[in-house]
């Protein structure tokens, strides 16, 4: 359980103006404009509890997506991206395999990137944090508790995203 504790502590979240999860559960765009793929330079590393989300993510549709790849230094600093995703259906693959995390997962105690998989509904945007390291966890920004995420995600991301 120790190394879980160091692994979430060392686990980043977006702080993204703007960003929050889509509340259009049925499906279509925004009809606005859309936005140009970004990542912030840094992303704060977030000390919290290890506590399992209550359910999994409902994430509504997107138009585009993206992936930005980051290493950690004395803070979490963009290494890779923007890389926009063309396979919005291998996303919406992997954004419905999300579900609440199992806590007593084996997990390794190396420490990796952190992937920031960003989906856009016109101006609507939805981040979701992944760390390619430890338990593979995952987070939705604004939304509070741990998510598993499928097998092999790391990998499928970086396919996705042509890395």
């Amino acid at each position: 359980m120790r190394g879980r504790g160091m692994v979430v502590a060392a686990m980043a979240i977006a702080v993204l103006a703007g960003c929050s999860a889509a509340d259009d559960a049925g499906g279509g765009s925004s009809g606005g404009a859309t936005v140009m793929p970004t990542c912030p330079d840094t992303i704060a590393p977030e000390a919290s509890g290890v506590e399992a989300a209550e359910a999994a993510p409902r994430i509504g549709a997107f138009d585009s997506a993206w992936l930005c790849v980051y290493a950690l230094g004395d803070q979490w600093t963009l290494s890779e991206g923007p890389a926009p995703i063309e396979d919005l259906d291998g996303v919406r693959e992997l954004v419905d395999a999300l579900e609440p995390a199992d806590l007593l997962q084996p997990c390794t105690l190396e420490l990796g990137p952190t992937y920031l998989l960003t989906l856009a509904d016109g101006e609507d945007l939805t981040s979701i944090l992944v760390d390619a390291y430890g338990c593979r966890w995952a987070r939705v920004a604004g939304e509070p508790g741990l998510l598993s995420t499928p097998d092999g995600v790391v990998g499928d991301l970086d396919t996705l995203a042509g890395l």
